[in-house]
């Protein structure tokens, strides 16, 4: 079975694209420990604290034989389904940006 490992985001931006409404979009870029690890990021509703929290980890099959060099990751991921209001975007607990939804 796979393992669930923390990882090092490095930047979280926030950027909204064109439209009505406006799509948010979260720019994420990091680094994996190995080409091994497969990148995974849960966008969770917001909370009744106006709060989105964004797990981003890997997971690894432990028992692939792995060359043992870091892995860059650069994505950006759509947060969807967003009602009006004002957030507070965490990933993995840690508060990266605000979010005014019109």
């Amino acid at each position: 079975s796979k393992l669930r490992m923390e990882i090092e985001v490095q930047t979280a931006e926030l950027f909204m694209a064109e439209g009505f409404p406006p799509r948010p979009f979260l720019h994420l870029s990091g680094e994996l420990p190995t080409p091994c690890h497969e990148l995974r990021i849960l966008v969770n509703r917001p909370d009744d604290a106006d709060q989105i929290h964004v797990a981003v980890y890997s997971v690894v099959d432990p028992s692939t034989v792995c060359v043992q060099v870091l892995e860059t990751f650069d994505i950006s991921i759509p947060l969807s389904n967003i009602p009006s209001g004002q957030f507070a975007v965490f990933i993995n607990g840690r508060k990266v940006a605000g979010l005014l939804m019109p």
